[in-house]
């Protein structure tokens, strides 16, 4: 079982995740805003970071250069579930994240990459 930091705004694509996730039994946290993540990531220390680059608050990228200038945080891997493109200003760095999860994206492979992802 990991502990998975999900953020993500749209309330449907949240409960769809987080019920896929829960089922194959992983804990979930779920943030709807940027800032809400950036309080969960000053407090606890998640398997893994999953996060929506279009979010209130703070941005998904902000979320990952928090994470990677916290020490503790560095390795934990993160998966971007995104709309937009590479080359948008607002897609972070290649080396803040180690997968991508195109919208709409399938429920399998959301599962494969998660199983690749936490070897927990």
């Amino acid at each position: 079982m990991a502990n998975i930091l999900m953020v993500e705004d749209n309330t449907f694509i949240g409960r769809v995740i987080q019920m896929v996730l829960e089922d194959i039994r992983h804990k979930v946290e779920w943030c709807k805003s940027g800032t809400e993540a950036f309080d969960v990531l000053d407090s606890k220390q998640p398997d893994l970071v999953m996060t929506d680059l279009g979010l209130p608050g703070r941005s998904g990228k902000e979320v990952l250069e928090k994470m990677r200038s916290v020490q503790r945080l560095i390795d934990v891997p993160a998966i971007i579930m995104t709309g937009s493109f590479p080359d948008d200003k607002d897609y972070p760095e290649r080396k803040f994240y180690q997968g991508i999860l195109e919208k709409p994206f399938d429920l399998e492979d959301l599962k494969n990459i998660i199983k690749k992802l936490v070897l927990i």
